[in-house]
């Protein structure tokens, strides 16, 4: 059995202002006290799935490279030693732009790490300040230059839908990445969630979320350009040149098993769905006493296990196999919802050939979410 193994580093120099994550600014003290938790729980679980090969490894947060090179490699040589990591095996780092320089990504690079994923967000710096970011435009442009230079697997993020953002603005930004050759793009559509304080600042009339027209004219851009640059879109926000694809992420929209290690991480190994303690202090106590770090798990039935296959698969360019569905969980997703496959077929959302639904990407991809409620039980 292959596995896809995430390991979490919940803290960042500052909160972004719409950020949700599980992550924290977070004293010298508490990194280093999670990061020898964090190494105590990888020794003890890595083991327990000795029958299982690790094809990806991916270090996120939070911001990883918070932590020097020397912590990071450590983290990643006792993966090796206490895992089945597959050679070859795809192995990510996140990143921001001020947080790395060319010789720590000579290092990093130096260290193991194959693939580099760096948060830009943005090439405007009014943009940059909306999001609440701890970098400038400059600092990013340097960052992408140091990194292409240094990775030949670079992966860069960006977000659209900023308050007072334009389809110039945007454009810009896009031509920019470009221009500097990353082999994947990831392009987020930007969330304004309860409790940040982006959130608060819309609620305060201080800025203007962008209406739903808009953003969608912003995602097409994205489609377009991208696709022009020959970048392939393969899921709902990710593009990538032949041979780019995410490995890691794929196993996450397959519905294949994964480990997640750290605080707050999520597991999907054997039909369970499990998460660690959210909070970065009690997941330290909770190592440190040799208790159990899960916080919460489910089994999924052969029903909810169907209905999220489909949820995940929808988000590719692949889409879901009905067939294949049916054969791993018994649940026939077909004749349960023949009425709404034709009704998305009908209306131009999804194509639907020898068993497999697949959303278009001109229609289908933007209202994602609302489809897939109705194949969740």
């Amino acid at each position: 059995m292959q596995i896809g193994l995430y390991v979490h580093f919940p803290f960042c120099i500052s909160k972004c202002r719409y950020c949700d994550f599980n992550s924290y600014p977070a004293p010298a003290e508490l990194r280093e006290r999670y990061l020898s938790a964090l190494t105590c729980e990888l020794q003890r679980r890595l083991p327990q799935l000795s029958e299982a090969s690790v094809s990806t490894v991916f270090f996120g947060g939070g911001t990883p490279t918070i932590y020097t090179t020397d912590e990071l490699a450590r983290v990643l040589r006792v993966i090796g030693s206490a895992g089945n990591v597959e050679p070859g095996a795809e192995v990510t780092c996140e990143a921001n732009p001020d947080t790395v320089s060319l010789q720590k990504l000579k290092a990093l690079r130096g260290a193991g790490f194959n693939r580099l994923s760096l948060g830009v967000q943005s090439l405007a710096d009014d943009e940059l300040q909306v999001l609440g970011r701890s970098h400038n435009a400059h600092v990013a442009s340097a960052a992408i230059a140091a990194a292409r230079e240094t990775f030949d697997n670079l992966s860069v993020d960006l977000i659209y839908g900023i308050p007072g953002q334009g389809v110039q603005s945007w454009g810009r930004t896009l031509y920019g990445i470009i221009r500097s050759k990353p082999d994947h793009v990831s392009a987020y559509g930007l969330m304004i969630e309860e409790g940040t304080p982006l959130h608060e600042m819309v609620a305060a009339g201080q800025v203007q979320p962008l209406d739903d027209d808009t953003y969608a004219d912003l995602y097409e851009l994205a489609q377009r350009t991208l696709g022009f640059a020959g970048y392939e879109q393969y899921e709902i926000s990710n593009f990538a040149r032949p041979g780019r694809r995410c490995t890691h992420n794929l196993t996450y929209w397959r519905n294949q098993p994964y480990l997640g290690c750290g605080a707050g991480a999520a597991s999907y190994l054997g039909g369970v769905r499990s998460m660690n303690v959210v909070d970065p202090e009690s997941y330290c106590r909770a190592v440190e006493a040799n208790g159990e770090v899960t916080a919460s798990q489910e089994h999924l039935d052969p029903a909810h296990r169907a209905g999220e296959t489909v949820m995940l698969c929808l988000r590719t360019i692949k889409g879901a196999d009905l067939r294949q569905i049916m054969r791993e969980c018994g649940t026939d997703l077909r004749e349960q919802h023949a009425d709404t496959i034709a009704t998305l077929v009908a209306e131009g959302i999804a194509t639907y050939d020898d068993g497999i639904l697949r959303l278009t990407p001109a229609k289908g991809f933007l209202l994602h979410s609302e489809i897939a409620r109705r194949f969740l039980v």
